[in-house]
């Protein structure tokens, strides 16, 4: 065996040294050397650089394609110390593989991982903050949290306008008393059920038996007259008459109103003074030259009190026409 880095020439000398029997010259023209040069061959051999890949790597069809070409081997000198090898990456045809995150199991642990890292990362920052903003992140997490939550409960429809609410129309509050109606001379009205009738013919009254200073009177007569001109001209009975209005009389109103849907009057006065003053209401209407009218009197001090049983009489007063 020739030695790493030992010529076939020193070989040969070594082994003449060491008594052997030499190659005879049709030997050595049978290996194509020169019996004179044994460490020269017939053909010059081209040099070699140590990165360059050998005949075979460069031979169509690789390896095995070079070693049945036919021709003279070059024998060539022995080189350095093998260092490591370098492996051309095998070429694989076919299908490419996906690219990171393009689906597949490769794909989806590369995505998991990704995630991991990057809540890793996440937790180790947010644990280096001081403990207050450590809180109000959590806070801030927590509320975007219910938000989305709503939000994909309720969708994201745009929002609507509330429907208000239809309450149904109610008839008016009946009066806290008992009533009974009165209809005579082309008129209703109700009336307090237990107050007590008196007169006749122009005016009818009613009086309450437990406090004769409380009652209603109801008049029909014959008028050609607006309702504003027939209760001024009764205010100035009223401020003149002293048997029936103590002095002093003070008018309070004198207004237009609507009374069973036509147009009328409202007067609103007051008698006397001190404990004895009295208080009154009167409406009218005029219709086919008769004026329909009502009033209340009653002490000033029971006023407020009476007030509704004239406040029935305006709402239920109709002229029916039957006199």
């Amino acid at each position: 065996m020739i030695a790493p880095g030992e010529s076939l020439t020193d070989r040969l000398a070594a082994l003449r040294k060491a008594g052997r029997q030499m190659p005879t010259p049709a030997q050595y023209a049978a290996a194509g050397l020169d019996p004179n040069n044994p460490g020269a061959t017939g053909e010059v051999p081209t040099a070699q650089r140590w990165d360059e890949p050998t005949a075979q790597a460069w031979a169509p069809g690789g390896a095995d394609a070079a070693a049945t070409q036919v021709g003279p081997t070059v024998a060539h000198r022995p080189g350095p110390p093998p260092g490591p090898a370098t492996v051309a990456a095998p070429v694989i045809t076919g299908a490419p593989a996906p690219p990171p995150g393009a689906g597949g199991p490769g794909g989806v642990s590369q995505a998991v991982a990704g995630v991991r890292r990057t809540g890793n990362s996440l937790f180790t920052t947010v644990k280096g903050w001081p403990r207050k903003i450590q809180v109000a992140a959590a806070g801030g997490l927590v509320l975007l949290l219910l938000i989305g939550g709503f939000v994909l409960l309720n969708g994201a429809d745009e929002p609507t306008e509330p429907t208000p609410p239809v309450t149904a129309p109610t008839e008016p509050a009946g009066p806290a008393f008992e009533v009974q109606t009165h209809a005579e001379r082309g008129l209703s009205v109700n009336v307090p059920k237990e107050w007590a009738r008196t007169g006749s013919g122009v005016w009818i009254d009613f009086t309450d038996p437990e406090d004769s200073g409380r009652r209603v009177r109801i008049l029909v007569e014959k008028a050609n007259t607006t309702p504003m001109r027939f209760l001024q001209a009764a205010a100035d009975r009223l401020d003149k008459n002293t048997g029936s209005c103590a002095k002093p009389y003070s008018q309070i109103s004198l207004r237009q109103v609507e009374l069973a849907g036509q147009q009328a009057a409202e007067l609103e006065y007051t008698c006397g003074d001190g404990e004895t003053m009295r208080h009154g209401v009167w409406q009218a209407v005029v219709a086919g030259g008769t004026a329909y009218s009502f009033y209340l009197t009653s002490p000033e001090t029971r006023f407020e009190e009476s007030r509704p049983v004239f406040d029935e009489m305006t709402r239920t007063f109709q002229m029916t026409g039957n006199g």
